[in-house]
């Protein structure tokens, strides 16, 4: 369906970028990496760009460089969730992020990622197993490179069971019975020190 409503042809590798601050989370490597794609020939793709920052600057430099057909804004969206079962790959080329909730969310369903280590998320993967960890997003090149090689279905595939097999490891429920098992920890050392 979302395929449909943002005319993305099958059978195109669907990339995804959720983020609220582009220039921060690397949009525009990621569009220089696009293009460098396309130039080489492979064009077998399709990004979508979720959030509500302001897509104009970037709009201008996709025109220029006639790369229109394979980026779309959407806009926000409450629907993160049927992005990422419609995609292929989630692309968080970040800058700067202490742990990307997007990318545990993605890696939760199984969804490859490629981020960089910039992510503090990107300690839970290991590089080449659930996705692609970049050294930065201006590895000219890497990225492109990357994308290209998760246009092979075993590799996604591949890449997909490891990221399931770390659902336990990033839900929020492990993360909430954590939190609390640390608060208990605190509350019973302060107890212990008044009653002392």
């Amino acid at each position: 369906e979302l395929r449909r409503q943002y005319h993305v042809p099958d059978p195109p590798l669907l990339l995804i970028m959720v983020a609220h601050n582009f220039r921060l989370k690397g949009l525009g490597p990621l569009v220089e990496e696009a293009s460098r794609l396309v130039v080489s020939g492979f064009d077998a793709f399709h990004l979508l760009v979720i959030g509500r920052d302001n897509p104009v600057g970037y709009q201008r430099r996709i025109d220029a460089l006639g790369l229109d057909r394979f980026i779309t804004f959407t806009g926000p969206s409450q629907r993160t969730p049927a992005f990422m079962s419609a995609a292929d790959v989630l692309v968080h080329p970040t800058y700067y992020d202490p742990c990307s909730r997007v990318v545990l969310e993605a890696l939760s369903v199984g969804l490859p990622c490629i981020t960089t280590a910039f992510n503090g998320a990107a300690e839970i993967m290991a590089d080449g197993r659930e996705g692609f960890i970049l050294e930065s997003p201006d590895a000219v090149g890497m990225m492109a490179r990357r994308i290209q090689e998760l246009s092979d279905p075993e590799l996604r595939k591949r890449m997909s069971q490891r990221a399931l097999a770390l659902r336990d490891k990033v839900s929020m429920n492990r993360h909430v019975d954590e939190l609390d098992t640390i608060f208990r920890e605190i509350a019973d050392a302060r107890r212990a020190v008044a009653s002392g």
